[in-house]
């Protein structure tokens, strides 16, 4: 019959180890008594003991502080993830709203004078299901008339815009004379932003 250890049973009462502890009492007592847990050395079979695996108890400042600083870690990751998983939703939901559109590609043409008789013609193609801007210059209308030839070979466009202030109006009859099919030639006429109501 093996004696009974009342230093041990003590220290179970007050919460130290658990019930089923195979240590000694005065060793429970003494690791207590020097701020350790007595199941951090402890090697005995956890599977009779059921003490706490180290890794689970934080008794001292600093083991409080590391673990206090894993969760922080944790919890940045997981709010990392979810801001990625949120943006990639939302641009999912863009381009799918935008693949609901009329105009999912859409060209603008704009020319300007740059020096003494001195063109540039700027050639944006603004594929809006893709997010992106695709954009070519030039100097001359031969020159324009070829490259929106081919970007509507490419990009299929439904519109393109022409601002038709000044120079435009010659971008404008140019492209027309393209007879390109089913393609909406739309000219606009800028003004000034007003706020004057």
């Amino acid at each position: 019959m093996q004696e009974k250890d009342e230093m041990r049973e003590m220290c179970i009462k007050q919460g130290y180890v658990p019930s089923t502890c195979t240590l000694a009492g005065m060793m429970i007592w003494g690791l207590v008594n020097k701020g350790e847990h007595p199941c951090d050395g402890c090697n005995a079979n956890r599977d009779i003991c059921k003490g706490k695996r180290k890794e689970y108890i934080h008794y001292n400042e600093q083991d409080k502080l590391f673990s206090f600083l894993d969760k922080w870690d944790e919890a940045e990751r997981r709010e990392r993830e979810e801001r990625a998983r949120k943006y990639q939703k939302e641009l999912d939901e863009r381009k799918a709203s935008h693949l609901l559109g009329y105009n999912n590609s859409i060209m603008e043409v704009r020319m300007d004078m740059v020096g003494y008789h001195k063109t540039r013609i700027e050639i944006v193609v603004k594929d809006v299901s893709n997010e992106r801007a695709y954009v070519s210059v030039c100097e001359t209308i031969p020159e324009m008339q070829q490259i929106v030839q081919m970007a509507f070979a490419k990009y299929r466009m439904k519109q393109v815009h022409i601002e038709t202030n000044g120079y435009g109006q010659a971008i404008y009859d140019a492209i027309f004379q393209l007879k390109l099919p089913n393609l909406d030639i739309v000219p606009l006429s800028y003004v000034k932003m007003r706020f004057d109501y």
